[in-house]
């Protein structure tokens, strides 16, 4: 095999690690994200080879295809979540596309409805990364088939058991994240306090497309504000309950970096209403908050001019010492 043949597989595979991993962090929940053990093991093995190069004594002419699941646990037909399995080719991304399928327990014609969705997903991404675009092109067809309001396919109110989904299989969950403890709870017992959390974190760079796409993703999942600034340095800058916060930056921690720093961080007391304190499940994020800062979902600013539009966004906010704190500038 040719010096340049070797050099495209290897470069296909660590987007293809760093795509799965991605994954793991944008589906962290318990049998969301799913690698049987066959599957971890080619996982494993394969991270083995990149970190160990040719001192391992294999090469990536070794590795067995990469193929995992996962499962969209807020979407359940016929009784079980819709799931997307999906087989990366060793030439995946760079030339050719994923084979991918989809699992559920509903009728027929709904299977191949949507099996023709995500396959026209992933081919009209071919030569990118595109496997979070064809789960969120799989979540949508799903959740518009006119049977929605049927029995055959509901949107689960919660994750785990109490939304009816079937507890996980044994095996991996991928690349996880601890979750801090939530911050104690205080007050009267007509209202209830929160900790409020804005964390700024510092990147060597944000460049890869999947990562980004995470980023955003990841901070809409569990309801923060803030905004993101790719490029070189790349900055984030988030702000939600602390509990969904620590929840995040855990998440972002186990995407693989060049150089992650968290920077600066404020807490203070955010108010809940009792009756959102009583219900309000990890992810709630802004919803009944008070004290936020930033209004508005998470968002991504251009790579070019970024860094200035953060900085006046933060200053308009009240916020422009954690900002300089980030960059480590005194006032």
């Amino acid at each position: 095999m040719s010096a340049a043949t070797l050099e495209c597989l290897k470069e296909c595979l660590e987007r293809q690690i760093d795509e799965l991993t991605a994954l793991a962090a944008t589906f962290p929940e318990s049998g969301a994200f799913v690698l049987q053990p066959s599957e971890e093991d080619n996982y494993e093995f394969a991270k083995k080879i990149l970190q160990g190069g040719s001192d391992s004594g294999f090469s990536v002419e070794d590795i067995f295809v990469l193929s995992g699941t996962v499962r969209l646990q807020d979407v359940v037909l016929g009784g079980a979540p819709v799931g997307l399995r999906f087989t990366l080719p060793k030439t995946y991304p760079m030339h050719a596309a994923a084979a991918v399928s989809v699992e559920c327990a509903g009728p027929r014609d709904v299977h191949e409805q949507l099996s023709s969705v995500v396959r026209a997903a992933a081919q009209s991404a071919e030569g990118m990364e595109c496997l979070l675009v064809v789960v969120e092109a799989l979540r949508e067809a799903a959740s518009s088939l006119p049977q929605h309001n049927d029995a055959r396919l509901q949107h689960a109110p919660g994750e785990g058991g109490s939304s009816g989904i079937p507890a996980a299989s044994p095996a991996h969950q991928g690349p996880s994240s601890g979750q801090g403890d939530r911050c104690p709870a205080a007050g009267s017992s007509s209202s209830s306090s929160a900790c409020l959390c804005r964390t700024l974190i510092w990147f060597h760079h944000i460049k890869s497309s999947v990562k980004r796409r995470v980023i955003v993703e990841a901070a809409r999942q569990l309801g923060l504000g803030g905004y993101s600034k790719p490029g070189f340095p790349g900055i984030i800058v988030v702000e939600g309950p602390r509990a969904d916060v620590e929840e995040y930056v855990g998440r972002i921690r186990s995407l693989s970096w060049q150089a992650m720093q968290v920077r600066g961080e404020e807490v203070e007391e955010g108010s809940l209403g009792a009756a959102d304190a009583e219900t309000r499940e990890p992810g709630a994020g802004r919803q009944g908050f008070r004290g936020r800062r930033f209004v508005g979902s998470f968002q991504e600013l251009p790579e070019e001019g970024g860094m200035s539009a953060l900085g006046q966004i933060c200053r308009e906010v009240g916020l422009e010492d954690l900002f300089l704190t980030g960059l480590k500038i005194s006032k």
